[in-house]
């Protein structure tokens, strides 16, 4: 019985251990990604990713457009990571909050509040995970848009 109880406890060891590494970002250093701001006219970024310093994940990539292409984004840091309030025209405010979808079917939000948008006919979905948890890959779609809160 020792053993046995020995063996399930190094074997559930080990899944917690390997299972803590699915919860890590993927972060790919070379490739293409698309960054969309949905205003009434979308803003548009396509960038490589063999020219962005990724240490903050996707917040450094919106960090990168800030810099080179004066796109407006503020954020407050909290004990979950960056918190978007405004990026170019979308602003949290009394009526919805700045949101992140990807395309990036892995970081999908799988709750029934995900929402789904359309970039042409890329799909994107909310993302489960904040901007520095969110996996950068070659081909992905960050989209930025506004989430009206629900009245009921």
């Amino acid at each position: 019985m020792k053993k046995f109880l020995s063996l399930l406890l190094s074997v559930l060891a080990l899944l917690l251990i390997t299972a803590c590494d699915f919860n890590k970002p993927t972060i790919e250093d070379s490739g293409k990604i698309t960054v969309v701001v949905a205003e009434e006219t979308p803003l548009v970024y396509e960038l490589s990713l063999d020219d962005l310093d990724l240490s903050q994940g996707a917040l450094s990539v919106l960090l990168h457009i800030k810099e080179t292409k004066g796109l407006d984004v503020v954020y407050e840091e909290s004990t979950y990571g960056a918190y978007l309030t405004k990026v170019g025209a979308l602003a949290t405010d009394s009526n919805g909050f700045v949101s992140i979808f990807t395309s990036y079917e892995p970081n999908w939000d799988q709750t029934a509040f995900a929402q789904t948008r359309y970039h042409g006919e890329i799909k994107v979905v909310s993302s489960a995970v904040g901007l520095s948890s969110m996996s950068i890959v070659d081909g992905v779609v960050i989209y930025i848009g506004y989430v009206a809160y629900i009245n009921e």
